[in-house]
């Protein structure tokens, strides 16, 4: 904050002078944006406590949580939450490593600037670079042996292993290639989450899970192979007389209330015994229904839910095959969906429904915890691993992780940088040492010497050991490719790829325009209108102003151009219903 009488450091600057002095300032902002998840890096990385808006603290170490509960007020800072956002949406994971990488970059930027060398020049070798870098990444990249559980393993280990979930990475790699197989589409992946429990309660289940409950006590509550009517439609009693042409009757008499009640009991009692007839022994339905309604589903033995929403009823219509339905009358058989089973479950201090069918591709994974903030992380850690096994699935091509795709690319990327016979070989070199900024990180985050570590891996890459990497738990160099420490090549593209176009894109930043103030601009174009009035001897201010603020400037002025400006308080008079403004006299 600035101190009284400090000077603006942009006073008395040249234009250029105040172009680098911009440059540098965001520059230095997302340097220390990255710098906020540099600890957080690999399997021994640092958690953070982050209290949101609702004053809940969140304990997380994952890029994308951490950057969307802290407060952005710079440009660039949301910039490089952007970067994490369209990383996390695109790759699954990789959101740590993309900001560092971001940063990195133009913190040897910044070196280059300061040495004399032109930003078209660093933005020109970057993008060399960037290129480059893809090609040695394909080069690099080793096909998925196969699209089988095993092949897919390591990847899913090596994501958890990051992660809160790093202790049991073995049971849930297991649980996360299950339902990438089943499904092969994230959008068939739904989480359900109970507060209660251990992390070794949570479980996957090959169908929906949907926290409701059927209401009525001694319900059926488990059906196998159910018949399934999904219904969109009030069963209420009102509502089903009025359909059926009539109306609720007057009670005029004593007797009519029995004869009232017994026609509610007729009308539910045909209703169940109708849908029985088609063997529906399941119903499902968005809207509500009278508690009768419920209780003769109960003596029918039919297991009944009311007030589902909507976009779970049209879930489980996928699901089970079944037509959603939005008059009782017209429901056929072949509306009818199909299950393995339908139950009601109590799962920690919630009740669930739980629709099973095994050959659907439709899964659902039950997180337990004992905290709500250790369900949250371990959604947002399965979610990730789950993301990133399925753009595995889809590239069927693989790299070894543990900084040792970095590495090699960063020294493939030196030799090809002497090739390069011009200013842009500087940024180039900057490239390749921003890359080994990773492998550096997770040295530092595993507790061992980065240098000596940093030294070791280029002599292992020097030798043709392209799989060479750190295994951050044991604290030493290994055959990555040997030890299941592998990454997708999707992710990876990303992570450069992403990274580099953020950073040329803050590199060719060298101003701020600040938001046009509409309100100023507003009161500029009323005092405009005001000065024509006043030339044209109508004083007419404040009966104006009055005007555009009740009925907008262009109503006004073209209210104006047609009954000149006498129509301006003759219409607020009216609005008003009395002479708030004094009439002016007509113009000549």
């Amino acid at each position: 904050m600035k101190q009284a009488g400090e000077a603006n450091p942009l006073l008395d600057k040249s234009e250029k002078e105040i172009h680098r002095i911009i440059q540098d300032s965001n520059i230095t902002v997302a340097k220390s944006f990255a710098d906020l998840v540099r600890s957080s890096l690999g399997p021994l990385g640092a958690h953070k406590i982050i209290i949101d808006e609702d004053g809940f603290i969140i304990v997380t170490r994952d890029g994308r949580t951490i950057f969307e509960n802290i407060c952005v007020d710079h440009p660039i800072e949301g910039m490089m939450l952007e970067l994490a956002k369209v990383q996390d949406e695109i790759a699954g994971d990789g959101t740590t490593s993309v900001v560092i990488l971001a940063g990195e970059l133009l913190s040897r930027a910044k070196e280059l600037l300061m040495t004399g060398l032109h930003p078209s020049n660093i933005v020109k070798g970057y993008t060399m670079a960037m290129q480059e870098a893809i090609l040695i990444l394909n080069e690099l990249a080793m096909p998925l042996s196969s699209q089988d559980k095993r092949s897919l393993l390591p990847v899913a280990r090596t994501s958890l292993n990051s992660k809160i979930l790093a202790g049991y990475r073995d049971i849930f790699a297991d649980m996360v290639v299950d339902a990438v197989l089943r499904s092969k589409d994230a959008k068939n992946i739904y989480f359900q989450s109970s507060t209660g429990g251990s992390i070794r309660d949570i479980f996957l289940f090959n169908g929906m899970i949907i926290e409701n409950r059927t209401l009525v006590p001694h319900m059926q509550n488990t059906v196998e192979n159910p018949k399934i009517l999904l219904l969109n439609a009030k069963l209420k009693l009102y509502d089903v007389k009025r359909k059926l042409g009539g109306a609720v009757d007057l009670i005029l008499e004593a007797g009519q209330i029995t004869k009232m009640h017994m026609a509610e009991f007729a009308i539910f009692s045909e209703i169940a015994e109708m849908i029985n007839r088609l063997g529906v022994n399941a119903v499902l339905n968005s809207r509500k229904m009278d508690p009768v309604a419920m209780d003769f589903f109960r003596k029918a033995g039919i297991f009944a839910v009311r007030n589902l929403p909507s976009e779970n009823l049209m879930r489980i219509s996928e699901l089970t095959g079944g037509r959603i339905v939005s008059d009782i009358d017209e429901v056929r058989e072949e509306d009818l969906g199909h299950a393995k089973s339908i139950r009601e479950e109590q799962i920690g201090d919630h009740r669930f429904i739980l629709i099973e069918k095994e050959d659907s591709p439709v899964v659902t994974v039950m997180i337990r915890g004992g905290t709500k903030q250790m369900v949250d992380e371990v959604r947002r850690t399965l979610n990730d691993a789950i993301q990133t096994t399925i753009h595995t699935l889809e590239d069927r091509s693989i790299l070894p992780g543990g900084g040792a795709v970095e590495v090699e690319v960063a020294a493939r990327l030196r030799h090809f940088a002497y090739t390069i016979r011009s200013k842009e070989q500087l940024a180039v070199l900057a490239f390749a040492d921003a890359l080994e900024s990773i492998p550096r990180i997770l040295a530092i985050n595993s507790g061992m010497d980065m240098v000596s570590t940093i030294i070791s891996l280029k002599h292992e890459h020097s030798a043709g050991r392209i799989s060479a990497g750190i295994n951050a738990e044991e604290g030493k160099i290994v055959d990555t490719l040997e030890q299941g420490i592998i990454e997708p090549l999707g992710m990876k593209r990303q992570v450069i790829q992403g990274a580099t176009m953020t950073a040329i894109m803050i590199l060719r930043v060298d101003d701020f325009i600040p938001r046009k103030d509409l309100k100023k601009r507003g009161e500029d174009l009323t005092k405009e209108d005001i000065k024509v009035a006043l030339k044209a001897e109508k004083d007419v201010e404040e009966a104006y102003r009055e005007a555009v603020r009740l009925f907008g400037r262009k109503n006004v002025r073209d209210m104006i151009k047609v009954y000149g400006w006498e129509s301006v308080p003759r219409v607020l008079n009216r609005w008003y219903g009395r002479e708030v403004y004094k009439p002016l006299s007509p113009s000549s």
